[in-house]
């Protein structure tokens, strides 16, 4: 299961239920959010995650250390709505992506899980398609509503969540630097 998870490691899967989609919803994040994210952060027990873009893809990875080796995890930044931005994670045993929304703060965000609960409910009353594997302790969700699921706040949980800190900001480029933050750089061969 560590091979799936960036943030959240301990808190948010020991013991709990997952809540995957099979696909990220949502439209890729502005440039801004994604400047946002970017830097090292510290979570839970000390770990620092360090967030950052790589140059040649430009997909947006967390580094993590992990049982003394450096782990690398590609993730996914969406927004949903007007500015609701949910963090994907893939999650291989899955082969479905663990969704965290983004509360951000001062110099701090929380992530934010899926409530369980919530799903739970939703598939009951049928006004959900979502598949629970009892084994893997997690539901998956596959079709639906699923933007306006995403920007409900009765489908986070505050009880489940990560709080992480700023340790250091992103080191910008002399190009990203001069760059007004409305427009992003060119990039030239």
């Amino acid at each position: 299961m560590r091979a799936s998870l960036i943030f959240a490691i301990g808190l948010l899967l020991s013991g709990c239920t997952r809540v995957a989609f099979t696909l990220p919803v949502g439209t890729p994040a502005p440039a801004s959010d994604i400047d946002d994210v970017k830097g090292e952060w510290t979570g839970g027990k000390g770990a620092v995650y360090r967030v950052g873009q790589d140059p040649g893809s430009g997909q947006l990875t967390a580094r993590v250390e992990e049982d003394g080796k450096e782990q690398i995890y590609p993730i996914l930044l969406t927004t949903v709505g007007k500015d609701v931005v949910i963090v994907w994670v893939k999650d291989k045993e899955l082969g479905a992506y663990l969704p965290f929304r983004i509360a951000p703060g001062d110099e701090s965000v929380a992530l934010l899980c899926p409530d369980e609960d919530v799903v739970k409910a939703l598939v009951t009353e049928g006004k959900l398609i979502a598949t629970y594997d009892k084994e893997k302790k997690a539901w998956v969700i596959s079709k639906g509503e699923s933007e306006a699921l995403l920007l409900g706040k009765e489908f986070w949980s505050i009880d489940y969540c990560m709080p992480l800190f700023r340790s250091k900001e992103a080191k910008k480029t002399p190009a990203e630097a001069t760059t007004s933050p409305a427009a992003p750089a060119a990039r030239h061969p």
